[in-house]
């Protein structure tokens, strides 16, 4: 995403091609590439936007927030269980929840250091 952006992160344009993700198979397509504006906004989302051989890539002048939404493991597990189970997969949702969390927590043991904590545990509750 940061090679794509460096027309954007030097004050230009650029041209992005986003990666979208299909939640029902959890595999990866090309989406429809768009054009990112001087004056637009770009958002880089996801526990792999805050590691540090991403965000030691952003070379610009342009004012950068990193913010981290964290959430309770135990509620992150329910909605990460209840959302497998609508998409059919229910039997392997206690596997891929484990899996889950042991790739993110890898990867947040690595995050950089983040601007702006939000806890969204208030958000979800039921």
């Amino acid at each position: 995403a940061i090679a794509a952006l460096d027309g954007w992160l030097r004050g230009g344009t650029a041209c992005i091609v986003p990666p979208l993700y299909e939640r029902h198979t959890r595999t990866r397509r090309e989406g429809e590439p768009f054009d990112v504006a001087p004056g637009d906004i770009v958002l880089l989302e996801g526990i792999p936007a805050l590691l540090p051989s991403t965000v030691e890539r952003i070379r610009t002048s342009r004012s950068v927030t990193k913010i981290s939404v964290e959430a309770g493991e135990d509620g992150r597990r329910q909605r990460v269980a209840s959302d497998l189970m609508r998409r059919g997969v229910a039997d392997a949702a206690s596997a891929i929840s484990i899996e889950r969390a042991e790739e993110e927590a890898a990867a947040l043991a690595s995050v950089a250091s983040v601007d702006v904590v939000f806890r969204s545990d208030e958000i979800f509750q039921d």
